[in-house]
Order: structure tokens, then sequence, then C-alpha cells
């Protein structure tokens, strides 16, 4: 009886007991930890590829055959920079498990996942891993796997105001189908609730304040993601509301100054295409006066490398006027003309009717060969009475048979911040296209219709007043290689 209610030597057997539980659990974190840490690796292998395939995509052309077998290749190498050999890569994914190598994939398009769309690289790796006490269970390996999708993301504005932005009462700024033609001249006009829908246009950002004479409550028409500015907004917007108190910052592309023109040369009456020529003094100022039609202007640049003191240059390209692709730079001179109200800071380039590039693009995810209106000094301006002005940004770095730099990686109008001069677009009563950004930090842009319809893709000006109805189909999400995209992993 003493005996058995003994019970000396219970601890022994408990702790004996827990210490084969404890060694199991012991030896499951440690195969545990063994494969956390490799999948850990194979993902930063995954990540690296995915962005990799992703550059090369935006860098070569989004869509083409050419460079998706290009991405493919490219995140084919990061894998096996990184380190691991593989058995073969799969151009479609997912991947399955195969034998005692690593298998992986890259998919263009991903395969699936939010991103499907095009501009995204998929990459998937799955790699076997040997166990240490797992397999006394019979788990003598297991596989791991990692996934990364890389793409093109854009920033949240493509408008930017440096300073204020007024808007009229009659202005209308909508997302539009760039691949529509037929909704560009839809109704996006005062008044409206901006029945062009579907289609973002994007940010508009103002560093300084939002005025107008609109009143809103339906007198305007301003529909894009979101609009916002650092000081205050005296005119309701509809129907976005705007948003006041906040900072961003403008992408360092457009903070770039123009490359300063060399080589300018200045017309003479009988340089070829030269339509019409004068000299003549205007309020003390000496005007050299050029039209140009029925032509193609090469690339290159027109002006004085320095202007003579009081001398200015009146640009016109009046009719039929081809713009080779390339860089069209134009030193006009920065004298004022004139005094009082009608006072004209510096001289002009002025765009008249049927103003195009020599290759138009046949869709508007590829704009490349384009072309780059730099007006170092000067003002410019397309009058109401202009029709078929449709002018293409190149999407790449471009450098004409002239020898002429064109570094506008998706700049179509573009001016230094030293160029205070003025802006003046009216769209008369036809549609125009400036499919490019337009960059003139220094100038206030002025846009007004009477009854047409503008595309814009994206701005960064001085100070802007809007009395037109603009469509905003934004360079950034519908051009491949657009300056306003990085790339970016999204999962």
């Amino acid at each position: 009886m003493h005996i058995r209610n003994n019970e000396k030597g219970q601890t022994t057997v408990l702790v004996v007991l827990s210490m084969a539980v404890l060694l199991g659990f012991v030896a499951l974190a440690v195969d545990v930890g063994t494969l956390f840490r490799a999948r850990r690796n194979l993902q930063i292998v995954a990540d690296a590829a995915a962005t990799a395939g992703a550059l090369d995509y935006y860098q070569n052309g989004i869509g083409n055959v050419s460079s998706v077998a290009s991405a493919q290749t490219a995140a084919d190498n990061a894998v096996v920079a990184n380190g691991l050999t593989t058995a073969g890569f799969s151009t479609s994914c997912p991947v399955s498990p195969s034998g005692n190598v690593p298998q992986a994939c890259v998919s263009i398009p991903p395969s699936s996942g939010v991103h499907m769309g095009t501009g995204f690289v998929e990459v998937q790796i799955t790699q076997p891993n040997t166990t240490t006490f797992m397999s006394f269970f019979g788990f003598n390996k297991m596989n791991v796997a990692a996934r990364a999708v890389g793409g093109t993301v854009t920033g949240q504005s493509c408008i930017w105001v440096k300073n204020n932005l007024n808007v009229q009462g009659n202005a209308g700024i909508c997302g539009i189908n760039p691949a529509s033609p037929g909704s560009w001249t839809g109704n996006c006009a005062s008044g409206t609730t901006c029945p062009i829908t579907g289609y973002s246009a994007c940010g508009i950002y103002v560093g300084g304040n939002i005025t107008g004479s609109g009143g809103g409550g339906g007198s305007n028409c301003i529909a894009s993601t979101s609009v916002a500015t650092a000081g205050t907004v005296g005119v309701p917007l509809n129907p976005s509301p705007a948003a006041a108190g906040v900072t961003e910052t403008p992408p360092s592309f457009l903070t770039a100054s123009p490359p300063v023109p060399s080589g300018c040369t200045q017309p003479t009456a009988t340089t070829t295409g030269v339509s019409a020529y004068s000299t003549y003094l205007l309020h003390g100022v000496n005007i050299v006066e050029v039209h140009y039609a029925n032509t193609t202007l090469p690339a290159g640049c027109i002006g004085w490398d320095t202007p003579p003191g009081n001398t200015d240059m009146l640009v016109y390209l009046d009719n039929n006027v081809v713009m080779s692709n390339g860089m069209h730079a134009f030193n006009l001179g920065s004298t004022p003309i004139g005094s009082g109200a009608s006072a004209v800071t510096g001289g002009t380039l002025q765009l008249g009717n049927n103003i195009t590039n020599a290759s138009v693009p046949t869709n508007f995810t590829s704009h490349y060969p384009g072309v780059t209106l730099e007006v170092y000094t000067g003002n410019f301006t397309v009058n109401s009475s202009s029709t078929g002005i449709n002018l293409y940004a190149a999407n790449q770095i471009y450098d004409s048979a002239s020898g002429q730099t064109a570094a506008s990686n998706g700049i179509l109008l573009w001016e230094p911040g030293s160029n205070t001069s003025s802006i003046n677009i009216q769209w008369g009563s036809s549609t125009g296209n400036f499919y490019g950004y337009i960059v003139a930090p220094g100038a206030t842009l002025s846009m007004q219709d009477q009854g047409g319809f503008g595309i814009v893709t994206g701005l960064y000006v001085g100070n802007m007043t809007v009395n037109s109805q603009l469509g905003v189909a934004s360079y950034d999400k519908t051009v491949s290689g657009a300056p306003g995209m990085t790339i970016a992993l999204v999962e």
C-alpha cells in the first residue's frame, strides 16, 4: 500500500516526455526557420528579376513583341546574376515544381493578380529545399516559392502650376479616352457634371492659390483624380472639391532646364519655305518678321545665339508647315515692345493652320520620333483662327540628323524658367492636340476656346488661366517610356 502510493519519479517521467515534445518543436522551428530564410532569399531574387524586366520593358517600348522578349531575357539574367541556376525559364506562369533544381517563369503580362494589364512583368520561382529534422517524419524535401510583379506607375498629378491657377466660369477639364477620337469632342462644357467618365484627368496641383470668377455650383467643370493647392481655394470646382494646404513636389524631369540653343540661323527673304519677310522699327525695337508656309521646317534653331540689343524676331508658321523630327529651338529676343496694357515682351512664335509632325503616330502608346519646340526667349501663341494643329512629342531622347540634341523626353513645348513671356493658346472652333508635356515654369499660360476642344497631356507652368474645354489624356498613363513614370514593385 505504501509502495503503491509512492509518487517519487513522476517528475522525471514528465520531463522525459516533455523533452521529446520540446525537441520536436525545436526541430520543427529549425526546419521552418531554414525554409523561411530560403523563401526570403528567393523573394529577393524574384523582386530583382521583376524590377529588371519592368525596367527593360519600359525602356524598349511597352507592347512590342521584341520588347516582351527583351524584358523576359532581362528578368532571366537577373535571376542568374543573383546566384540561382534554374532548370530553364518558362515564358508563362505559374510554374510547377519539377526535379531537384529551381524552376522560374517570366510572364508578360502577369498571369494573375490586380496588375494583369500592359506594362507589368511577373516573375515566379520555386526552389526545392532539403530538411533536417522533418525528414524523420517523411518530409525529406519542401518547395518554397516566391512571386513578384514589377511595372510602371505614375505620379499623382500631371498638371502642375507653380504659382496660381485662375479658373474662369466656362472652364472644363475632363479626363478622356485617348484611343477614341470621337470622345474628344464630347461635352466637357460649363454647367455640366463632366459626362466624359471613366478616364481620369490625373491630378492638378497648384503651388499657390486657386482663384476665378466661375462661382462654382455647376458654372465650371473640373473632373480629375484630385485638385490640390498649397494655398487657398477662391472658387468652388464642380464636381471635384479642391484640397487646400497640400504640399507636392514636381518630378525632377519637369524642373530640368532645356539646353541652350546653339547654331541659330536668322532666315532671309530667300530662305526655303519663307513666304514673307520684312524688317521694321516698332516702338524703338528692330523687328524681323518671318512667315513660313507650305514647307517642311528642318530641326535646328531660328533666331540668334545672342540676340543683338533692341532686336526681336516674330516667326509665323502660317499654313501647312511640317515639323521635322527633333528639336526646333527659337531664340527670339526679350526686348519690351510697346507700353502699358499693349506691351509685349520679346519676340513671338505663332502657329497658324495645319501644323503637324513629319511622323504622325498611328496610336497613342508610342510617340517616337517626335518634336520639341524650345522657346528660349519670346512668346508662344496659337490664335483662335488656327486649325489643324496636331503636335506630338518624342517619348525618347532624339538626336536629329543636323546634330541638334533634343533632350526632350516627352516634352513638346519647353522653356527655361528665365523666359517669363506668355503662352497663349486659343483652340478656336476646332480640335487641337498637344500631345506631350508643356514645361514653362516662368511663363503664364492662358488657354481659351471659341467652341473648340483642346487636348493636353501634361503641364508645368508658372501661372495658368483656363477659360476653355480641355481634355486631359495623361501622357504618363498612355505613353510607354513616359518621363513621369517610375518602376516599382506592385505585388
